[in-house]
């Protein structure tokens, strides 16, 4: 009976004492017992993302999409060659790379060719089979999407994309889907199309899943 007595005592003791060591919890929080009413931030520090989780004042942040003005005789064109032909140099912003055999490049300042001034040249050749077919992103609008006058805001693989839509040049060969989504809000007075082209870069159709808008549909 007396060591049941002893071994109960000990037990007792070992449990009182891990009581005052541990971490108590209490309505989702845990505090320790020196922190008494305080919050366990007192004592731990703080993360950066647990920092934000607990703001409760959302940042508000503008950017400025407007471009600066640029002189035109401050920067001269580089010319582009495919295939020796001469294109423009916004064609190449969305051309396949691929689709490249290889290119050269060659950097002169004092480059002229059909009377127009150029800071360099580069040539570019395409793998043999490859066709490519330029259109601007109103051509393909009108050429693939139902017509129902409204705005038009494009983004490409997901990225919004902010050019004069009459001269952006796309290869149509290398447009993989193309995703519409009409937004309406009635009380703000808005009503656009929002359209979202695919294009056959490989890791684009890898994350394809990634690029969906919301309800959208396909065309």
């Amino acid at each position: 009976m007396k060591k049941v007595f002893v071994f109960l005592f000990c037990m007792l003791s070992i449990y009182s004492y891990s009581q005052q060591k541990a971490e108590k919890v209490s309505q989702g929080k845990i505090t320790h017992p020196q922190a008494k009413n305080k919050d366990i931030s007192t004592i731990v520090p703080l993360s950066k993302v647990e920092q934000i989780m607990r703001d409760t004042i959302p940042q508000v942040i503008y950017t400025n999409k407007e471009q600066k003005k640029v002189n035109p005789n401050d920067r001269k064109p580089i010319a582009f060659f495919l295939n020796s032909e001469l294109v423009d140099e916004i064609a190449m912003r969305e051309l396949n790379p691929e689709y490249i055999e290889n290119f050269n490049i060659t950097r002169r300042t004092d480059t002229v060719i059909n009377n127009a001034n150029y800071d360099g040249v580069v040539h570019i050749a395409l793998k043999e089979g490859v066709k490519l077919n330029f259109i601007t992103l109103n051509q393909l609008r009108d050429k693939y999407l139902r017509k129902d006058n409204l705005p038009v805001l494009f983004l490409i693989d997901g990225i919004i994309t902010d050019v004069d839509y009459d001269t952006y040049l796309i290869d149509e060969f290398f447009v993989y889907k193309i995703f519409v989504e009409k937004m309406t809000n009635e009380k703000e007075g808005l009503s656009l199309n929002i359209v979202n082209i695919l294009t056959k870069k490989r890791e684009t159709i890898e994350k394809e899943n990634e690029f969906w808008i919301r309800g959208v549909s396909t065309f």
